[in-house]
C-alpha cells in the first residue's frame, strides 16, 4: 500500500473543501482501528466529531491526556467533560 490511504486522506479537506468530518459509530472498530482512525484524522488536519460508545467512563480513551482533543461522556442526554465525570467517580470512590 505504501501509505497510500494515509496519503489520500490528508488530501480530505481539499476534496471535501471542509475543516469539520462528524463521524460516528467509530465503537465497531476494534483497537487497533481506532487508533488508526484517529491518526488519519490527526493527519488531515481537519477537526472531528467522533460517535462511540462505551460501557463505562473510565474505558473511554483519555484523549486531552494525549493531546488530541477532549472527549465527553454523555448520560441521561448530557454532555460533560470526561475529566469532569472521572474526577466525580473518583470522589464517590474515596468517600
Amino acid at each position: 500500500m505504501n501509505g497510500q490511504p494515509y496519503t489520500r486522506a490528508q488530501q480530505l479537506p481539499q476534496i471535501l473543501q471542509q475543516r469539520l468530518v462528524i463521524l460516528d459509530g467509530a465503537d465497531v472498530l476494534d483497537q487497533k482501528g481506532r487508533g488508526g482512525l484517529l491518526k488519519m484524522l490527526r493527519g488531515t488536519g481537519m477537526d472531528a466529531l467522533i460517535g462511540m460508545t462505551f460501557s463505562a467512563p473510565d474505558v473511554v480513551p483519555d484523549l486531552e491526556a494525549r493531546g488530541m482533543g477532549r472527549a465527553y461522556w454523555v448520560d441521561g442526554g448530557i454532555a460533560r467533560p470526561l475529566a469532569e465525570v472521572m474526577a466525580e467517580k473518583n470522589r464517590k470512590e474515596a468517600a
